[in-house]
């Protein structure tokens, strides 16, 4: 996947953002006269610090009014999910770069080895050559 995937999977939909919070929500419920959606805690803490109505209407708000949003955190799950595996596939994609830059490296250090090798074992037989040449003169 590129990177522009990664990147919007991993930006949260502006209505998984709890408007208190600024947070992913965790347990989304909805004020059912309004509509809008809140994490359980910021709203409930909302209104037991003496507010009583909702934060983005002003129109009145009761907790009786406010309801479990199962779909919208389904829809989070499922996010959080996808988010999940297009990190791993990223992380697995630069580690697998990184093993591919670090493999060449390793080639590269190898062959350098082995030509070397091969240097000093050239010398050794023209040595050997010359030495086997004044040893039949002489």
């Amino acid at each position: 996947m590129g990177h522009s995937s990664a990147t919007s999977t991993a930006t949260p939909p502006e209505h998984f953002v709890c408007p208190l919070t600024l947070e992913v929500m965790e347990d989304p419920v909805r004020h059912t006269a309004t509509g809008h959606s809140f994490e359980r805690k910021a709203i409930l803490k909302w209104f037991w610090s003496g507010h009583a109505s909702c934060p983005l209407t002003r129109l009145p708000l009761h907790p009786s009014e406010l309801v479990s949003n199962d779909a919208l955190s389904q829809e989070i799950e499922v996010w959080r999910q996808l988010t999940r595996i297009v990190k791993r596939r990223s992380s697995r994609e630069s580690s697998s770069s990184s093993k591919r830059d670090e493999n060449h490296d390793q080639q590269a250090n190898v062959d350098r080895l082995l030509s070397m090798r091969n240097r000093v074992l050239e010398r050794r037989a023209q040595k050997m050559q010359a030495h086997m040449s004044l040893l039949k003169r002489g």
